[in-house]
């Protein structure tokens, strides 16, 4: 489930999108932490738990905090980094 979630993810602006954006058709990176964010946060415990590479989910969540840093969405950046330490302490 992750490898098709995130596929591609770690780099937003490349041609190789993951499947939630190919599905949807999303095509910028805003949109996509969006809705990546809104799942992260409703159900943490599945974005820590997962089966997926501990690296590459902090490489998501990293990216997360600094694009909602840049907007200045510091809420969203806490919320993120929270779970990026659950993450980290797994």
């Amino acid at each position: 489930m992750d490898n098709l979630f995130f596929g591609g993810f770690i780099d937003p602006d490349s041609y190789r999108w993951g499947f939630s954006a190919v599905l949807n058709g999303l095509t910028d990176k805003d949109t996509t932490f969006n809705i990546v964010y809104e799942a992260i946060t409703n159900n943490p415990t599945f974005a820590v738990l997962s089966e997926g590479d501990t690296e590459r989910k902090l490489t998501i969540l990293t990216k997360m905090i600094t694009h909602f840093e840049e907007l200045e969405e510091y809420e969203k950046c806490f919320k993120l980094l929270n779970v990026k330490r659950a993450v980290e302490e797994c």
